[in-house]
C-alpha cells in the first residue's frame, strides 16, 4: 500500500467513526433527555449494547452488583455510550458465538467486563492495545485499528480505567472501571447544569 492510500484509508476510517458519533449525537438531539437523564449503571450498558447486533452471536448481559449498594445511577453520555458500543462491538464481530457483558458495582467501584469467545487478542499487541493504528485484524487492509483507540480515548474522557487481557479459556476480556463516587459526581453536575439551564 503506498502512503497515499495509507492517508486515504486513515481518512476514510475516521470519516466512518465521526459518522458513528455524529449519528448519536442526532439521536441526543432528537431525544434531549437521552443526553443527561440520569439511568442505572445496568440500563446505560444494555442500551449501549443495542445499537449493535449480529444474529450468529449471543449477546448476555448481566449484573452483580452489591446487594448492599443501591445501583449507581449516572449520566447517559454520548462518550460512555459510543466507547461501550465500541467494545461490544468489537467483542460481537471476533466472537464465534457469544458475547457476555458484566456489570458490577459496590461502593466504591463501577465496572463493565466485556468477554467474547473468539481467538482473543494477539498476545504481542496485548500491552499496545489502545494505540492509533494498531488493529488486531491481520490482514484486513481496510481496517485501520482505530476502534479500540477511540473507545479508550472516549471512556477514559469519563474518568475510566480500561485493562485488556485474554481469558483462560480463550476469548478476549476488557475491563472498563470508573471509581463510583467520581461517576456518580459527573452524573449529579450535569443534572443540575441542565437543570438550572431549564430554569
Amino acid at each position: 500500500m503506498t502512503r497515499d492510500e495509507l492517508k486515504r484509508n486513515v481518512f476514510a476510517a475516521i470519516d466512518r467513526r465521526a459518522e458513528e458519533i455524529v449519528g448519536l449525537g442526532e439521536r441526543i438531539r432528537k431525544q434531549p433527555e437521552m443526553g443527561f437523564k440520569e439511568v442505572k449503571t445496568a440500563a446505560l450498558v444494555e442500551a449501549a449494547g443495542e445499537l449493535y447486533h449480529d444474529a450468529r452471536v449471543r449477546l448476555i448481559f448481566a449484573t452483580t452488583g452489591g446487594l448492599a449498594e443501591a445501583e449507581p445511577l449516572v449520566r447517559r453520555s454520548p462518550e460512555i455510550m459510543h466507547g461501550l458500543n465500541n467494545l461490544i462491538q468489537n467483542a460481537v464481530q471476533f466472537a464465534r458465538r457469544e458475547v457476555s457483558v458484566t456489570i458490577y458495582w459496590d461502593a466504591a467501584i463501577v465496572t463493565v467486563e466485556v468477554a467474547d469467545d473468539g481467538p482473543g487478542f494477539p498476545a504481542h499487541l496485548l500491552g499496545r492495545l489502545g494505540e492509533p493504528y494498531l488493529s488486531t485484524r491481520a490482514g484486513d487492509a481496510n481496517h485501520m485499528g482505530l476502534g479500540i483507540f477511540i473507545a479508550q480515548s472516549l471512556l477514559e474522557r469519563s474518568g475510566a480505567e480500561l485493562t485488556f487481557d485474554n481469558l483462560v479459556e480463550g476469548g478476549a476480556h476488557v475491563v472498563i472501571s470508573w471509581i463510583r463516587a467520581n461517576l456518580e459526581t459527573e452524573a449529579r453536575s450535569n443534572a443540575a447544569a441542565v437543570n438550572a439551564a431549564g430554569a
